[in-house]
């Protein structure tokens, strides 16, 4: 049996989509005959977030400044990543290889898988219309739900419904000892910190009616947006050795979002994470969040 060989663009090393939706299926496409190279972004303006992290990139010019080399450096290798990428069977990629920018998509000579798992071409016509270009180009595409899936649908018929998949060998349900708070927690980018935002009101009013209960935020920066919870709040730093144990602490987890087309195409991976560790969910009854609730 002839091998395939798939070479995937991805995001860099901590980055949701690419971790879960490519570099952990490694060893069970392998077992099918499908070997995997992985070629991740070596630059990326997130990781400014290193440089003094309770500021954001807006705020301090020397963070603005790393992130944009961050930037520059990611146009001027992916050329080189493309180039490895060229031996393989197919190149896999997420969304444009680089955002905004004219596209590097073109410079790929090898067939295209394209997975997408989030609504990027909402709201953004220059986004829209490079995704619609990629999916024209690609003879496979995989999509993270059913929403994505039907929109996918209107430009290629070759569209598959591949929802995230949970490693329930890794993330599982631990007994807990008993402890004198209870936790709610929320883990995610903080570029996601906008959904706790909305609903800060409603978490002022539950963490000032009830006593010894705390929120846990697990992400890469602490959330200065969220001014009036600040003392109920307890920030961890987001690392993937500590992730599954954060989770795990958790008495409840929480995961709003809006109800809004952009959010249709989100794939309630937060929600399933919190269910795989045993830790009940409350959550925005909308898109998958809703498909999910309704089983």
């Amino acid at each position: 049996v002839r091998r395939i060989t798939i070479s995937s663009l991805t995001d860099h090393e901590d980055t949701p989509s690419s971790r879960f939706r490519v570099r952990q299926l490694e060893p069970f496409l392998k077992v099918k005959g499908i070997e995997l190279f992985d070629l991740p972004r070596k630059y990326s303006s997130q990781r400014a977030g290193l440089i003094l992290p309770n500021k954001r990139i807006k705020q301090s010019f020397i963070k603005f400044t790393y992130a944009l080399l961050q930037e520059i450096g990611n146009v001027l290798e992916t050329g080189n990543r493309i180039r490895k990428a060229s031996s393989s069977d197919y190149t896999l990629i997420s969304r444009e290889i680089i955002d905004n920018f004219p596209s590097f998509e073109r410079c790929i000579k090898n067939q295209i898988i394209f997975d997408i798992d989030d609504a990027v071409f909402i709201d953004r016509p220059q986004t829209h219309r490079k995704t619609v270009t990629i999916l024209n180009r690609s003879p496979i595409v995989f999509a993270g739900n059913s929403y994505l899936s039907n929109w996918c649908k209107q430009f290629t018929e070759n569209v598959y419904e591949v929802p995230t998949a949970v490693d329930l060998s890794k993330f599982k349900e631990k007994v807990k000892k008993p402890k004198d708070k209870f936790i709610v927690g929320w883990q995610g980018t903080s570029s996601n910190f906008k959904y706790l935002k909305n609903i800060e009101s409603e978490l002022k009013e539950f963490f000032s009616t009830h006593n010894n209960c705390e929120l846990y935020v697990s992400s890469d920066r602490y959330p200065e947006e969220l001014t009036e919870i600040h003392k109920y709040i307890e920030f961890k730093k987001w690392n993937k050795e500590d992730e599954v144990s954060h989770i795990q602490e958790y008495d409840v987890g929480i995961m709003p979002i809006e109800e809004s087309e952009y959010s249709l195409g989100k794939c309630a991976y937060k929600m399933l994470l919190y269910l795989s560790c045993g830790v009940p969910a409350c959550v925005t009854s909308w898109g998958m969040n809703k498909e999910i609730l309704n089983k």
